[in-house]
Order: C-alpha cells, then sequence, then structure tokens
C-alpha cells in the first residue's frame, strides 16, 4: 500500500463507490486486475509507449494475463 495525499484518496474512494453502484445494476459483469506493463489502459492515462494497448489496436487480440477477478455469480 502506498501513500498518497488526502484529494487523491478522497478521489480513489469516489472511484471506488462509483465501480461498486455499476456493478449492484449490473452494467458491468466482472472486475479484472490487470498489472501495468500489460495493461492497454495505461496507454489512455499514462505518458510514454504503451505495448499492449498498441498490440490491442493492431491485432484486436486482449492476450493479456489476468492477476485477480471478480465474477459475478
Amino acid at each position: 500500500m502506498k501513500k498518497c495525499s488526502q484529494t487523491q484518496e478522497r478521489r480513489i474512494i469516489i472511484d471506488l463507490h462509483a465501480v461498486r453502484d455499476v456493478y449492484a445494476v449490473h452494467e458491468i459483469s466482472n472486475i479484472d486486475f490487470i498489472r501495468g506493463p500489460n495493461n492497454p489502459a495505461d496507454g489512455l492515462t499514462k505518458i510514454g509507449k504503451c505495448h499492449a494497448l498498441y498490440h490491442l489496436l493492431q491485432t484486436g487480440k486482449c492476450d493479456f494475463t489476468v492477476d485477480q477477478w471478480v465474477l459475478r455469480s
């Protein structure tokens, strides 16, 4: 766990509540955790090259490793 500012902590709490809300009304069916180097979303939120996003856009395939997941039963 890493320390963050009070503003960052509030933002994380807001994001978690938003995820819980959409999960509760079945707008999303499962949640996956993908580590940084394999996460195509990092290319949308961080500066620099993102090989995972480039590969996804070029091939249309999601062939990354999921480390953790939450499945709706």
